[in-house]
């Protein structure tokens, strides 16, 4: 491609941006904050809305209604932000003793070989928070891995290998005090 053409696309990638981003920034502001109520955030998942819009015109994607695209995106970007979010929440929320905690709730016997060793071995607030994150979808609440996979945005496969490495870190751990 000659320098004239390389010139004329990079104009019409930058105009169509442009267009875009002009007639439907309100519109996907306007989505993102009826969905998520933080200013912030809401300005954040804006800018990343219009960046994958540019990532995919400078890739040579053509996509025939941006506007429908672009709120379509806003939306599947605060799908992920809430599931991520939800996830924080419960980790959060956990903190402390996990045997104490299932023990209370009368979910954790000793003769329960699934997590008496974890639970003997170490307390799992001494976890990296995606690891306490893993164990807690699975054995607190009791979700499969393919639940869990798409709460964490990956494949059930990938949640069943996260959650194996969790558990051999939480058996390694030392016991705390």
């Amino acid at each position: 491609m000659d320098r004239a053409s390389q010139d004329f696309c990079q104009r019409s990638v930058q105009g169509a941006f442009l267009r875009a981003h002009h007639s439907s920034r309100d519109r996907v502001r306007k989505v993102l904050t009826n969905r998520i109520h933080d200013e912030h955030l809401v300005h954040d998942l804006v800018q990343e809305t219009f960046l994958r819009y540019w990532k995919a015109l400078v890739s040579g994607i053509h996509i025939e209604h941006p506007d429908r695209w672009l709120v379509r995106v806003a939306i599947n970007l605060s799908e992920d932000w809430r599931r991520s979010f939800q996830c924080r929440q419960i980790t959060v929320g956990l903190g402390g003793n996990l045997l104490a905690a299932l023990a209370e709730e009368g979910q954790y016997s000793p003769g329960d070989w699934t997590l008496s060793p974890i639970l003997a071995t170490a307390q799992l607030d001494q976890l990296r928070p995606k690891d306490r994150l893993i164990i807690t979808l699975r054995f607190i609440l009791g979700l499969q891995t393919q639940t869990i996979g798409s709460l964490m945005g990956i494949g059930p496969d990938a949640a069943r290998m996260r959650l194996a490495r969790a558990l051999k870190k939480a058996n390694e751990l030392p016991v705390k005090g």
